[in-house]
């Protein structure tokens, strides 16, 4: 995620990643008013402090546009004042704004405080993500997604998974062929019913194995941890797959 922190003094921008949270880039704030100088009209001051600020939050969105490429975050997480947010906003693309939250945290804060204090954020993000994943497994095509757990695994070795879904707390054994790379959910497996090699081990954790093997693939890996996500994945799950083809 990327975290940004907008005020007059000074931008921060961090990017968290499974729990830490590491500052990346920072802005001086332009000193507005001090730039109106008595040779500027009263009555032309409001106006052009305010186009000052659009233009300093229109370089600010495009530095968070910038860094969210490079670290290849989700979703932004944004503190600012109501101006600065609002002016910051309007000049995000639309990809961005519909992956933004907002918390509060002092401006000089360190990593680890504004860690905390946008724990409750970026679970509330976490959670909305898992909910749209859920509805996209439900409204997919029958011949997009996995149905499952060994149709899973099959298409795992066929490297069609694209994103690979499971629920965080299952676990099972399972078997695991030396020869082809298969998984298999049933235990008792003497001979490998795809390349027919009786080099078949007994696996302790299958998911784990499923989970490896998606990584290798280089497909997406999402978890349901969510109460009721995980109610409504129960009946498609514990493993499920959006598939490339």
């Amino acid at each position: 995620m990327l975290v940004v922190l907008l005020s007059r003094e000074q931008s921060r921008f961090f990017v968290s990643h499974l729990g830490a949270v590491e500052e990346v880039y920072r802005v001086k704030g332009q000193r507005i008013r001090g730039m109106l100088t008595d040779r500027v009209p009263r009555d032309r001051r409001d106006a052009l402090a305010s186009q000052i600020l659009k233009d300093e939050a229109k370089a600010l969105a495009s530095i968070a546009e910038t860094i969210g490429r490079e670290f290849e975050t989700s979703y932004v997480l944004l503190c600012a004042p109501p101006d600065m947010g609002a002016a910051f906003r309007d000049h995000l693309s639309k990809a961005a704004l519909a992956r933004l939250a907002s918390f509060e945290a002092g401006v000089h804060a360190s990593a680890a405080e504004i860690g905390a204090a946008a724990a409750a954020a970026q679970e509330q993000l976490r959670v909305r993500e898992e909910h749209e994943l859920v509805g996209r497994l439900l409204e997919a095509d029958p011949a997009a997604v996995s149905t499952g757990t060994q149709e899973t695994l099959d298409c795992l070795r066929e490297g069609r998974v694209l994103t690979l879904v499971a629920d965080d707390s299952y676990a099972t054994p399972g078997s695991h062929c030396r020869q082809c790379q298969s998984l298999f959910e049933a235990t008792q497996v003497s001979t490998c019913p795809i390349c027919r090699a009786a080099d078949v081990e007994a696996i302790d954790d299958l998911v784990e194995a499923a989970l490896e093997q998606a990584i290798d693939a280089k497909a997406h890996i999402e978890f349901i941890r969510d109460p009721a996500c995980r109610s409504a994945f129960a009946g498609m799950g514990p493993l499920r797959a959006l598939l490339r083809y």
